[in-house]
């Protein structure tokens, strides 16, 4: 695949937090150290799953500083395109990627509104948490609607999400204090019909006992049943 030709920068949908936050060098301060054997590891991982060939096309949507595009080139996979809204993030991938003597895809363009041919990639990766941060759920849908859009058929897609943290435990009132172990006695365990383990006065029942079977049936299993 050969390098996309450089798209406008993309502003349909306005300009919200995510954008700003994504300009600069905070993302990098943040994050710039997620490489080397951690990238490699993940791309091992994604070649195998998705069984990648060296001639497929890859989309590595939300690329930020393309560390996967990368060592997916890297590997062979030289069909690999990074996509990302940040100018910032991309150039410093470019300069990085000159600097060991390398040149990787990028493209810059709004991953809604990818300026791609419907069904034209192998696979499609969305990596690193990158999905999930647009105001509505219909918006993120949207991501989604469009990768499969590119995709061919039968094509594959990986990504990666962390799911919210679950509503903390409810607490009682402050004026129901919290059932503990040391002061809630736990209720005697006894069935229907069967006497409890003490009886009013705290005295325990008389243990039982079992009379002992009978000839009949206390043949042993080297004992012929009678004729």
């Amino acid at each position: 695949m050969t390098q996309p030709a450089p798209a406008p920068a993309p502003t349909p949908h306005g300009d919200p937090w995510w954008i700003s936050n994504y300009r600069g060098t905070g993302y990098l301060e943040r994050y710039g150290s997620h490489d080397g054997a951690t990238t490699r590891r993940d791309v091992a991982f994604l070649a195998a799953r998705l069984a990648l060939q060296t001639d497929h096309t890859i989309l590595d949507l939300c690329c930020a500083f393309a560390r996967h595009t990368a060592e997916l080139t890297r590997r062979g996979y030289t069909h690999t395109t990074g996509v990302d809204l940040s100018q910032d993030l991309l150039d410093h991938a470019t300069a990085t990627a000159a600097a060991e003597g390398e040149r990787i895809n990028l493209l810059h363009a709004d991953v809604r509104d990818l300026p791609l041919d419907d069904g034209c990639a192998d696979a499609v990766l969305l990596l690193f948490n990158s999905f999930g941060f647009l105001d509505t759920t219909d918006e993120d849908l949207g991501v989604l609607r469009e990768a499969f859009r590119v995709l061919r058929p039968g094509g594959r897609m990986a990504m990666d999400h962390f799911p919210p943290p679950p509503p903390p435990t409810p607490t009682p009132p402050a004026w129901e204090p919290a059932p503990s172990a040391a002061t809630t006695p736990k209720p005697p365990s006894t069935s229907p019909g069967t006497p409890s383990r003490a009886d009013s006065t705290g005295t325990p029942p008389p243990p039982t006992t079992t009379a002992p079977p009978t000839p009949a049936t206390a043949r042993s299993a080297s004992t012929p049943p009678p004729s």
